[in-house]
């Protein structure tokens, strides 16, 4: 009732008002003239337009950073003379610009008002005006008590992170529960408060299988990037085990209003924890961007104190370059935007960082202490790549940059024709990860990096995280001859992984023809030179093998590459680009695991697979899937899998992998890379079968036509493989409805009807075992039946009823 009464007496005076207005009887207070207000905009626009944004000393103070902590090799160097000509003409600016009509764009965004949005969706009493005062309820309405209780909580820190209230004063001892994650980072702590949502949303991209895309391998053990053996991959992140945070929902905190408590009442967290606080939420929680993006705003609007404005400023360019707003938002923040900055440097620097947001998605982590230092000078950040044959590359990233438009950029610089397979890896104290050649943000790695720094207690050294471009997958197809450039790359990489023990073999004939075709290389002579092989011989044999060779044992690797040299290279003299393929093919075939795409995966009603978390291996050869224990629980090759398919839980928003075989086995599995999966090992079957040369006749078929040379229609039985001719391959069947091929039982050849045969997605030619296996699994009679039977299965799979299957889907 007293709030009924209030509304009542508010609306009285409002029209008692507008009443002596339109007669002109205005109290004297209230009548202040348009100068004023213009003058009073201008100086407080000023104290943050006039350098271009925002002091860059205001960032070492906000931050924490010096000048000896400059982003990672590269040194920032300010002219003092030449920013003291930008603030002269920023200052020439501010006085003329209220004065300027607006551009096109501003007419089209005129009608968009911050304060419109205010009026029409904020609720109860919340205008979008400055605050100093608690929200009593969010800006906007949320559907989610924890949407509702994050937007509190981030309102708080957002008025203490612009400096608009003090910080708390430490009331009380926090629990032990607390004191075990004191240190865990806050992405951390979000994760696990968002709980199932983390599983649903992260990685959630889809890539162009021309290039490769976004994945997260496994973490290696050596800054010179030694990979584990083939016998022990380790391909486990540290990442946190997503699948369980749906499980704990975040019993660590016992819920998230303890924890919001905790945060905000706990000793003054950093500026830098603040900003993952407001960002993480954003990031992980889409229904609440708007909101946060509302808040900034609001502060933003009308703020008195020109200290606070550039730090709401700071924190609105960094927002921006992690997540943007819904379209229902994002013409009122433009407006809003631009009727700040009408124009100059600034404006188009945080404009461009929301234009590569909306292109590039969201991202995975908040910003770094590089990109905050890059906020500096507002100026891309350098980012040096490594390539295997020891040359550098420097290539300019922000916020929003992927590991594709790396890859992109690097293969057109050095002309790369053939950049399949070739993926950028970062490099931070003994951990490097791959970073795939897709969606993944470069800066999300570096943030990455950052957090582990804290999870490990170690001293944070920017120039110790490094970036490299390297081969990762090889397409089934592979040519080492289409490319010298793609060769010579992927033979420098062998052979350093050779040297370092990232690609192992037992057997010392194999490493002695290696070391002798280095020589070859080297040296490109055919004569062999003992006083250059005793000489050079460190440089070619594992370090392992060496580094305790006593002299007896270096005499007999002396001898095993002379022999093998000897055999090799005595009669033949090839070029030392062939010689540099016949590398590259043996370590396509000896390490197929260590040339794969690993991705993380569970068990999905599997009863036949381990339960637990799983790595998805896909290489040339097929999928691999591996074990907790680093073991190979389960091989298919590309001519067993009939179809791969991806689906989404509608109740659980899971998503599902679906292997089909031709045997009609089926295994499934839950990762939130589904569709990556999908794609790639669809991209292989499809690349398989438009070069293959071999069919799998599906039902007998004889014909009495022919003649001396072909016979016009080929004879063949169920089970038979049947190879094309030279001018055909899978692609034909598709405006072909006879292809010429011979019957490699009966070595006939004829005219092949491609109603009755099936392509075997394989370019080499399958052996006695697998096309007896294939054989037994085509027990239909034509390719229609087998789609129904394909169908009736999968359909009868979706209609399963158990309890593992309603425990999946239902408990908490």
């Amino acid at each position: 009732m007293n709030y009924f009464s209030a509304r009542c007496r508010g609306a009285v005076i409002r029209n008692t008002l507008r009443h002596k207005i339109e007669h002109g009887q205005q109290f004297p207070g209230m009548m202040v003239s348009e100068d004023d207000i213009l003058s009073r905009t201008t100086s407080i626009t000023s104290i943050f337009t006039n350098t271009d944004g925002y002091d860059i000393a205001l960032v070492e103070r906000l931050f924490g950073y010096s000048s000896s902590n400059s982003i990672a090799h590269c040194d920032i160097i300010q002219n003092e003379k030449q920013r003291q000509n930008e603030i002269e003409y920023s200052c020439q600016w501010s006085t003329t610009s209220n004065d300027r009509s607006g551009t096109a764009n501003d007419n089209n965004l005129i009608a968009f008002q911050f304060e419109k949005f205010a009026a029409a969706y904020f609720q109860m009493e919340n205008n979008a005006h400055y605050s100093r005062k608690p929200l009593r309820t969010a800006l906007l309405p949320h559907d989610s008590d924890l949407d509702r209780a994050a937007a509190l909580a981030i309102w708080s820190v957002i008025q203490r992170f612009m400096g608009d209230v003090p910080e708390p004063k430490k009331t009380s001892q926090p629990s032990q529960d607390f004191e075990n994650v004191k240190y865990t980072p806050v992405m951390s702590k979000l994760h696990i408060i968002n709980g199932r949502n983390v599983f649903k949303k992260t990685n959630q991209c889809e890539n162009d299988y021309e290039q490769p895309f976004n994945w997260r391998k496994h973490l290696f053990s050596s800054m010179e990037l030694i990979f584990p053996q083939q016998n022990a991959i380790s391909p486990h992140t540290d990442a946190p085990d997503e699948r369980g945070m749906q499980t704990r929902d975040a019993t660590e905190y016992n819920n998230y209003q303890q924890y919001y408590s905790m945060f905000l009442s706990e000793d003054a967290p950093s500026n830098q924890e603040k900003l993952q606080f407001i960002i993480g939420h954003g990031i992980l929680r889409q229904d609440i961007r708007d909101e946060i993006y509302c808040q900034i705003c609001k502060q933003l609007t009308r703020n008195p104190s020109g200290n606070s404005c550039a730090r709401g400023w700071i924190l609105l360019s960094l927002c921006l370059g992690c997540f943007a707003p819904t379209d229902r938002f994002l013409p009122y923040l433009r407006c809003f935007i631009r009727q700040t900055y009408r124009t100059g440097c600034f404006v188009e620097y945080i404009e461009r960082k929301l234009k590569r947001t909306l292109v590039n998605g969201t991202r995975n982590y908040p910003p770094n202490s590089v990109e905050i230092q890059a906020s500096k000078t507002k100026k891309p950040v350098p980012i040096h790549i490594t390539f295997m044959d020891g040359t550098m590359i420097t290539v300019t990233a922000d916020s929003a940059t992927t590991s594709k438009e790396v890859c992109d950029e690097l293969a057109n610089s050095i002309a790369l024709k053939d950049s399949f397979g070739f993926s950028l890896y970062i490099a931070y104290f003994d951990k490097v990860v791959s970073l795939g050649c897709g969606m993944y943000h470069i800066m999300d790695a570096i943030s990455q990096c950052e957090q582990y720094v804290t999870e490990a207690a170690k001293e944070a050294v920017n120039s110790s995280w490094r970036f490299f471009y390297r081969k990762e997958i090889f397409s089934p197809w592979y040519d080492p001859s289409n490319d010298s450039i793609s060769t010579n790359l992927i033979y420098h990489q062998i052979i350093r992984g050779v040297k370092y023990g990232e690609y192992r073999t037992t057997k010392e004939e194999e490493l002695a023809v290696l070391a002798a075709q280095q020589y070859y290389i080297y040296h490109e002579d055919s004569a062999m030179n003992i006083d250059k092989l005793e000489n050079s011989l460190v440089m070619y044999l594992p370090e392992d093998d060496i580094q305790d060779a006593d002299e007896k044992s270096h005499e007999r690797w002396l001898h095993l590459v002379l022999h093998a040299f000897r055999k090799k290279f005595q009669r033949n003299h090839p070029s030392a680009e062939q010689v540099k393929a016949d590398v590259i093919t043996f370590a396509k075939q000896k390490w197929p695991l260590l040339f794969s795409r690993y991705f993380e995966a569970f068990t999905y009603a599997s009863p036949s697979l381990p339960d637990g978390q799983l790595l998805i291996a896909v290489n040339w050869q097929g999928v691999v899937v591996v074990g907790a224990e680093d073991d190979v629980v389960l091989q298919f090759t590309y001519p067993q899998i009939s179809r791969i398919l991806s689906m989404t839980n509608n109740r659980s928003g899971t998503e599902i992998l679906t292997i089909e075989m031709v045997s009609g086995d089926e295994h499934c599995f839950e990762s939130p890379n589904t569709k990556d999966i999908k794609q790639l090992v669809e991209f292989f079957l499809n690349g398989l079968r438009n070069r293959s040369k071999y069919l799998l006749a599906l039902q007998d078929y004889f014909s009495n036509e022919g003649n001396e040379e072909w016979n016009i229609c080929l004879n063949f039985k169920k089970g038979d493989l049947l190879f094309l001719n030279d001018e055909y391959c899978g692609a034909s069947l598709r405006n072909n409805q006879f292809v010429k091929g011979e019957n490699m039982r009966t070595g006939s050849q004829g005219m092949i009807p491609i109603n009755l045969v099936h392509i075997l997605p394989t370019i080499c030619k399958p052996s006695v075992d697998a096309m007896d296996m294939l054989s037994r699994s085509w027990e239909l009679d034509c390719p229609i039946n087998r789609q129904v039977s394909l169908f009736t299965r999968h359909f009868a799979i979706n209609r399963e009823h158990t309890l593992e299957r309603f425990a999946i889907d239902n408990f908490r």
